[in-house]
């Protein structure tokens, strides 16, 4: 029978089972939203690859030795919509929290670091942490660009 890869539905619980050579989009055929970029395959959970072309399924310890990339073609993997990864290799991923000695699973909810101030985060969505960032800046600064130059190029 072959590879078995199983992607269930966030939306209406379907169980999917696909493989690299046959799905060529993830949405439900059950509901026509889209499918999550993570599931099982052969029993392993996996984040699948969201380019078009080669879907290949990522177990998070490739993820992590490969820096959030592919393992296959090297595409970045859409982790901030990932929701099941496990969160002791979030807490290494994150360069907020990899070096912190008193690191918890908790400083991470559903799919995104809590209150992470690293705009380079991986679990962080940046349409919205962008636009966040920018207002708190704003607020911080008083819209003064200048003082806001000055405030992120320091280190």
């Amino acid at each position: 029978m072959g590879d078995k890869t199983i992607i269930v539905c966030a939306n209406c619980g379907k169980k999917v089972r696909i493989d690299q050579f046959t799905y060529p989009d993830y949405s439900c055929p059950k509901c026509g939203e889209q499918l999550p970029y993570e599931g099982n395959h052969n029993g392993e959970y996996v984040i699948f690859c969201p380019d078009d072309i080669c879907h290949a399924a990522n177990t998070p310890e490739e993820v992590f030795k490969n820096g959030g990339r592919c393992k296959e073609c090297g595409t970045q993997l859409r982790l901030n919509q990932i929701k099941h990864f496990p969160e002791d290799v979030k807490g290494r991923m994150c360069l907020h929290h990899q070096y912190d000695k008193d690191f918890v699973p908790e400083d991470f909810d559903d799919s995104e670091c809590k209150d992470c101030t690293c705009g380079d985060c991986l679990f962080i969505d940046p349409n919205w942490w962008g636009p966040l960032k920018d207002k708190i800046l704003h607020d911080m600064f008083g819209g003064d660009s200048e003082a806001m130059d000055d405030f992120m190029s320091k280190d």
